[in-house]
């Protein structure tokens, strides 16, 4: 594997779980305590928490005033980029309530549109391309793919094992003119599930959404900002939260599986763990929230 050096998501467009079974790992030798999740004091917790909260009202206050903007979609479109650049989701979301006729999120009935994506390849970098229809092309539209927007694969192509889920990295606001029935993205995203082969070429998904209340929904608001993210902490985030695994299953799982990220080949590494906590922290996220960071977690010896 390669050398465990902090990669940028914004540089990386796919993560995905890579099984190296027919290549030796580090991983597989590592010690099954050192796969324990890290200390995490209260007082540490919370000075955390703290400031993300505050750096969360900060980017609020960023944000432009929602009933200052006039109801131009254009003018509207360009505020709803910049809310979600800035990670100001809470103003977006007043932007779509004060102009239900001009904007709308791409699940709601209202709108009229059917999302669904394609995995594509170019080379080693994996993308979902986005498409977007609307039954009334009558009038012209903005629809929005909000931070939280994930895939589920249209007819599981497995027998046995889950399909992957997949996360898009970035929102995105598509224009619709009076008269277009499509619109097309290519987007970046992360596989979701921790135990699941990685997608291929050509699998179709049908786009849904996290739940505002949700704790993925929270973590993608944080990954979906503009600023750089680092890459293997931010998948281990992405799979903890939405996998569940605790810490007494990873220890067997990356024995048997040692794991990647797809796009890189970055190995993950025990030494990863701490990082991932911290992005949760950044996320408004207390890791003790999540299983594998919960009091009460540790390894043993299922394998």
């Amino acid at each position: 594997m390669r050398s465990s050096r902090v990669r940028i998501l914004a540089a990386v467009p796919v993560m995905c779980l890579a099984l190296l079974s027919l290549q030796p790992s580090a991983i597989q030798g590592e010690p099954r305590d050192r796969w324990a999740p890290p200390a995490l004091g209260d007082d540490e917790i919370a000075r955390a928490l703290d400031d993300a909260a505050a750096l969360r009202a900060g980017r609020i206050a960023m944000a432009v005033d929602p009933r200052s903007i006039p109801a131009v979609e254009q003018t509207l479109a360009e505020e709803i980029e910049r809310g979600y650049r800035i990670g100001a989701a809470e103003s977006v979301e007043r932007i779509l309530e004060l102009h239900p006729d001009l904007c709308a999120y791409f699940d709601d009935p209202r709108a009229g549109i059917v999302a669904t994506g394609t995995v594509q390849y170019r080379g080693s970098e994996g993308t979902l391309v986005v498409h977007l229809q609307r039954t009334d092309a009558g009038r012209s539209q903005v629809v929005v793919l909000p931070p939280g927007t994930y895939g589920v694969q249209a007819g599981n192509r497995f027998e046995s094992d889950r399909a992957q889920d997949l996360a898009l990295l970035r929102p995105h606001v598509a224009r619709f003119r009076a008269g277009q029935t499509e619109a097309v993205a290519t987007l970046p995203m992360a596989c979701a599930l921790f135990t699941a082969a990685s997608p291929q070429p050509g699998d179709r998904y049908v786009l849904r959404r996290f739940d505002r209340r949700s704790t993925e929904a929270a973590l993608m608001d944080y990954l979906c900002t503009g600023e750089a993210k680092p890459e293997c902490e931010s998948q281990l985030a992405i799979w903890f939260v939405h996998n569940g695994m605790s810490a007494a299953d990873l220890p067997g799982f990356v024995a048997r599986h040692p794991v990647a990220t797809f796009q890189t080949g970055l190995g993950i590494q025990p030494s990863h763990l701490r990082g991932t906590a911290d992005v949760l922290l950044k996320a408004g996220i207390d890791p003790r929230s999540v299983p594998f960071f919960a009091d009460d977690q540790r390894p043993n010896d299922r394998s």
